[in-house]
Formats: structure tokens, C-alpha cells, sequence
């Protein structure tokens, strides 16, 4: 069986302009799986605005271009594009219609997607007076018009209050009935509504500075102690050893830029390692990392606390409903 996603470094341009490099990661088949940290260039690359440049990125066995254009992807951005003059069913039943359903068909279409979210009030509003999170209501019902195995949704929760936040979870998780949902969140989740999304996951992954720095359950991310990236100009072979040995987790940065637990990795593959993420029990003092680095002569030109759920606890102020 296909895995639900595949990436093998990947790089992906918009305009031109890069969003993503050597992006890799192997996801096998799951119900549920939560991104967390900017990966806002795969999404624009799941939704058409980005490109694929080079390497491969998969869902389920297909290309994302293949994914998208048979439907078996659907879609839906944090900020979506809606034409907000119109109503939200007539935005709907139009977007059906480009699908390639005739004009009765895509009314029912749309009519049904309302109400399988739990969102039929809104078929007459207008968009331009819909609150955030109704607005992203709409994106995801627009996503789900040609009935995908896939759906995609960007940072549903992003900038709301608890009681919207609520709202776009139900939709979340009405919407992901019978199909695989890949979620994401641009820090780990503070609130009762965004924690539902992840903490049912099957698989999280998170991302930070470009490159994949840890992958688990929600439950083992969350895990107390500190994270810390650090990158050093030799000898980091060594310094991974004498940290581990010393009781410490280590990630290492492949050459792919992902970055893979140390107990997985054979010594032959540590290769010429010079970036890890530690993790320590005590995250007040980095002496520990210090320490080793000096007694292996691991010049440190890189130490720096990675976020953690405390740090994103305040970070974002809700966004005006209306």
C-alpha cells in the first residue's frame, strides 16, 4: 500500500522563488496526520500556487499535480480565495460546476456538502460577512466538492479565539469522514479545540527552519525538557556519540536536510554530521551540550532553544471576528 506521503528531496518554487528545499519524509497510510511549523510551501504546492522543481512528492502513490486535477485531493489555505461578493452556496455551486458538474448537479453538490458540515445556515450569507473561521468553513466545504480521499487543511485554528476555534474543529472533523486528513498548525497547540486535532493523530511531524526536526505522537512532542539546534564545523560525529552516551536525545541532520533520531542511524551513515537537535531534562543551562562539545573539539557555531508548547502559549492574538 502507498504510503500517504512521500517526499524525496524535494524543492518547491513559486514564481520562481523557493519555498522549500531538500525536502524528505516518508508517511505511511494513516487516518490522521498533523504537520506543525511553517510548511505553508507544501500546501501551496498541494493547492496549485507552488511548483515542483525537482525531486518527488507523493500522496498515496500519485503525483500532487495528478492528486489534484482527479480529485482525489482537496484543499483548503488558511486565508482561502473566495470571491466574497457572492453568497456562500452560489460560491459553491460554481466551484462544483468547474469541477465539471452540470448546473442541478452542482447546486446538490454544494447543498449537501453544507449540510454534511454542519454549516447549512450559511448558504445564503454573504461571504464578505462571514467571520474568519465560517470563511474557512466555506474553503473546506469548496475541498470537499469532488467527494476527495485526501484532504488538506492549513492552520484551521490560526489567530482564533477558543469558541471559533471550536467551530473549524467540528468542520475539521466532520469533513474528514471517510478519507485521510492531513492537518496543520503553525506551533504546537495551545487551546482544548486545536489539541483535538493533533493529539488524535496518527503521526506529527514538525518542521523548523526548513527542515524536519521531530516526528512522534503529540503526547511525546509535548514531552518536558528543553530543544536545542545545534551545528558545529567538525567532529559532530563525535559530539552526537558523547551526548547520547551522556543521556541525552539526539536528531541528526541528513544530508536530505531531515533530521533522524540517533538510535536510528548506523555509524556508517553519522557520515561527516554537523547539525543536530538535543533535547535536555533541565532547560535552564546548555552546559551539558557545551561541555561535550568541547571535550570531543566541536567548535559550536550554532546553539539555539527551539519552541516549545510554554513559548507559543501567548504568541498569537486572535484574529477580529468580523
Amino acid at each position: 500500500m502507498s504510503g500517504l506521503l512521500e517526499a524525496s528531496d524535494a524543492r518547491i518554487d513559486e514564481r520562481g522563488v523557493p519555498l522549500v528545499e531538500g525536502f524528505s519524509v516518508s508517511v505511511p497510510a494513516c487516518r490522521r496526520l498533523g504537520l506543525i511549523g511553517d510548511f505553508s510551501g507544501l500546501f501551496r504546492l498541494f493547492s496549485g500556487e507552488a511548483q515542483l522543481v525537482s525531486g518527488r512528492v507523493e500522496l498515496s502513490g500519485a503525483s500532487v499535480e495528478a492528486a489534484r486535477s482527479s480529485g482525489q485531493l482537496g484543499v483548503a489555505l488558511a486565508t482561502p480565495p473566495l470571491i466574497v461578493e457572492w453568497e456562500a452556496e452560489r460560491f459553491l455551486t460554481e466551484a462544483a460546476r468547474l469541477g465539471g458538474q452540470g448546473a442541478r448537479e452542482a447546486n446538490g453538490t454544494a447543498r449537501l456538502v453544507l449540510a454534511a458540515l454542519g454549516q447549512s445556515h450559511l448558504a445564503t450569507r454573504r461571504l464578505a460577512t462571514l467571520t474568519v473561521a465560517e470563511k474557512r468553513a466555506i474553503a473546506i466545504a469548496s475541498a470537499l466538492l469532488d467527494g476527495p480521499s485526501v484532504l488538506a487543511v492549513e492552520s484551521p485554528t490560526l489567530g482564533l479565539d477558543e469558541t471559533n476555534a471550536a467551530l473549524i474543529v467540528d468542520v475539521v472533523e466532520r469533513a474528514q469522514d471517510g478519507r485521510s486528513l492531513i492537518v496543520s498548525a503553525d506551533a504546537l497547540p495551545h487551546g482544548e479545540a486545536s489539541r483535538r486535532l493533533l493529539e488524535t493523530a496518527d503521526d506529527v511531524l514538525v518542521c523548523e527552519a526548513g527542515s524536519l526536526v521531530a516526528r512522534g505522537k503529540l503526547a511525546e512532542l509535548e514531552s518536558p525538557g528543553g530543544r536545542f539546534l545545534v551545528s558545529v564545523t567538525r567532529s559532530g560525529r563525535e559530539l552526537a556519540e558523547r551526548l547520547v552516551t551522556a543521556g541525552m536525545a539526539v536528531t541528526v541532520a541528513r544530508p536530505s536536510g531531515a533530521f533522524t533520531p540517533f538510535a536510528m542511524l548506523e555509524p556508517a551513515e553519522l557520515g561527516d554530521a554537523r547539525r543536530f537537535v538535543v533535547s535536555l531534562a533541565d532547560p535552564t543551562s546548555t552546559r551539558p551540550i557545551v561541555d561535550a562539545a568541547l571535550a570531543v573539539g566541536a567548535p559550536i557555531v550554532e546553539l539555539s532553544p527551539l519552541p516549545s508548547r510554554a513559548d507559543h502559549k501567548h504568541s498569537q492574538r486572535p484574529l477580529t471576528e468580523r
